[in-house]
């Protein structure tokens, strides 16, 4: 999807902001496809980046973590 973008991000400037997570920075048990999955956005964001220097097109990723919130609450089922 972001390469099909590219043209029209170099007429209007645009930026590309993919998400990552935290997953992809050490191991967490049973989450290796989850965290298999993000690291792919990871390595697809550098290469994006790497080719989109020359058209001025900024490219990154932002790596969530968890957020305290009454859903990831030890309690809740």
């Amino acid at each position: 999807m972001c390469r099909t973008r590219l043209s029209h991000l170099m007429m209007t400037k645009g930026n590309i902001i993919n998400t990552a997570s935290t997953a992809v920075l050490r191991g967490h048990a049973f989450m290796s496809v989850y965290a298999a999955s993000k690291e792919a956005i990871v390595a697809v964001t550098q290469s994006l980046a790497q080719e989109s220097l020359l058209q001025d097109i900024c490219v990154n990723a932002v790596a969530s973590s968890v957020i305290d919130t009454q859903m990831n609450k030890s309690d809740q089922v």
